[in-house]
């Protein structure tokens, strides 16, 4: 999916800088360490996460952002 891109980490909603070109390694390393990444676009908005990483804060916040975001989810 190609869109805006968005992390949250520890809570906090972040928006992706710069050229916002996916890095597979710098996303492993993010959702490893808990991060939620959020991605919108033309299609609707896609919301990943490691089931096992300590992520409950930052899937709260996602939940918290989502109806600003472009559906379906």
């Amino acid at each position: 999916m190609r869109g805006q891109r968005y992390w949250v980490l520890q809570g906090i909603l972040e928006p992706m800088l710069g050229a916002n070109v996916p890095n597979p390694e710098d996303d492993e390393l993010r959702l490893g360490n808990g991060g939620v990444r959020l991605t919108t676009g033309e299609l609707g908005t896609e919301v990943k996460w490691h089931v096992n990483s300590p992520c409950v804060t930052s899937l709260f916040k996602a939940m918290q952002w989502l109806p600003s975001a472009r559906p379906p989810y």
